[in-house]
């Protein structure tokens, strides 16, 4: 009885583990020009960040909605201000009235500015930074630290009869730590995820001018210390989520991206009799596209839940892959067809193709039960999502029903081999794993 504890216990934790990953994140998880990202947020939120560390997990599907908005990603020259901002590659708008400027590349992504409506009362800045801050370093990995300044000094109108202009500079030093990775939940989803920390040391220096003539006089000067933490995840351009902190490190807003997670694969079937198989989608997180392998060597189907004519009594893999804006999943099951009365007494049977050893990581034998000459016979060895990824003439022999084939080159992952006839039909299907 403990022996089974501890195996039901070791399962449980092997199970949770399987959940999480350490991800490290590339440049092109990034924001990209042409996105249109939709978030949420709570100005609210009774949300903490929690501990730093590995393997954290957090949960944040208590929030409420206060607002919604959706940013998109432009080219700077498809907004009013880009002459102000000439190191920038990408723009970013919730309004099309203000903009966030930025110099996005393979290693690192450098805030350019800012411009637009910035205070709400109808004048509008264009506020460019120097220097320009790095806010993101690739690749994006667990542990990775950096610093750097910004500034800026901008004059406005003041807008009122009692101030003629305002002048405004802020000199700051900014510092990031990617100090957790581990699973966070929002309402949308579950992710894989790297924590951001950010803190940005800031001095704030307000000037006003009372008339066009009078001189600048000092209205204000505030230090202060900001703390906000991003959730980064490799499923969505903007973090999966956000929380800021007010000066008091009291939680003032939490922010979610609606980016849906990756699909998860699954499907049932039932043998409706003749060879006529009706398949049924059970996949979750709402794929966008489906592909269907019957495992007979017949052309891949797209439908969501596709009927399927077998040519042959026997046992098939059949394998689904669905897709979404985040990523694939594929998922595999054997489907026995009993009862087909062939119109044509020469269709083929389903043959049988055993593969030692299995999983394999170098070699593998491969062996099948048709007899006779195998001049002409092909074995093809095809990938999750159906793509031809090798293919081996099989020995122009009467007893060579078996071929060792060299593997090695195969990413570890699961594949199919399909035996073709001379006549290029299919005789047979296994399915290999690649473990290394």
């Amino acid at each position: 009885m403990k022996s089974k504890l501890r195996l039901a216990a070791l399962g449980l934790l092997l199970c949770w583990q399987s959940l999480q990953a350490q991800i490290t994140i590339a440049a092109a998880s990034g924001p990209q020009v042409g996105d249109t990202i939709h978030r949420k947020w709570d100005d609210n939120p009774t949300v903490v960040p929690g501990a730093a560390g590995a393997a954290m997990v957090w949960n944040f599907t208590t929030v409420a909605v206060s607002d919604s908005n959706t940013t998109r990603v432009v080219t700077p020259s498809a907004t009013p201000w880009s002459g102000y901002f000439p190191g920038a590659n990408q723009a970013m708008t919730s309004d099309n009235v203000n903009y966030v400027y930025l110099n996005s590349g393979t290693a690192n992504v450098v805030l350019q500015g800012l411009a637009g409506d910035l205070l709400g009362n109808g004048n509008n800045l264009q506020v460019p930074f120097a220097p320009t801050p790095v806010i993101q370093q690739y690749p994006i990995a667990f542990g990775n630290t950096f610093m750097d300044n910004y500034g800026f000094d901008v004059t406005t109108s003041g807008n009122t009869w009692a101030v003629y202009q305002i002048r405004m500079k802020r000199l700051s030093e900014v510092r990031d730590t990617i100090d957790a990775w581990g699973e966070v939940t929002t309402p949308i989803g579950t992710y894989n995820c790297l924590r951001h920390k950010h803190i940005d040391y800031s001095l704030d220096t307000v000037w006003i001018k009372l008339l066009f003539f009078s001189p600048w006089t000092i209205y204000s000067i505030d230090p202060d210390t900001t703390v906000s933490y991003s959730w980064l995840g490799e499923e969505s351009g903007l973090p999966i989520a956000e929380l800021t902190l007010d000066s008091a490190r009291v939680p003032d807003r939490f922010t979610w991206t609606m980016v849906p997670p990756a699909p998860v694969a699954l499907f049932s079937w039932v043998d409706q009799g003749n060879g006529n198989v009706a398949f049924t989608d059970l996949s979750g997180n709402s794929p966008a596209s489906w592909s269907w392998d019957y495992g007979d060597g017949s052309a891949l189907g797209t439908a969501q839940h596709p009927n399927h004519a077998y040519l042959g009594n026997g046992t098939y893999w059949a394998c689904l892959t669905v897709t979404n804006v985040t990523g694939s999943n594929f998922y595999c099951d054997s489907v026995t067809v009993t009862g087909f009365v062939a119109a044509d007494a020469s269709v083929s049977q389903s043959s049988m193709i055993a593969i030692a050893p299995n999983p394999a990581a170098d070699w593998v034998t491969v062996s099948h039960d048709q007899n006779g000459n195998a001049e002409g016979m092909h074995l093809q060895c095809l990938d999750a999502q159906g793509k031809l990824v090798m293919d081996h003439a099989m020995p122009a022999s009467a007893d060579a029903n078996a071929v060792r084939m060299d593997v090695s080159s195969l990413p570890a992952g699961y594949y199919f081999l399909l035996l073709l006839g001379n006549d290029g039909q299919p005789l047979g299907r296994a399915k290999l794993a690649i473990a290394r």
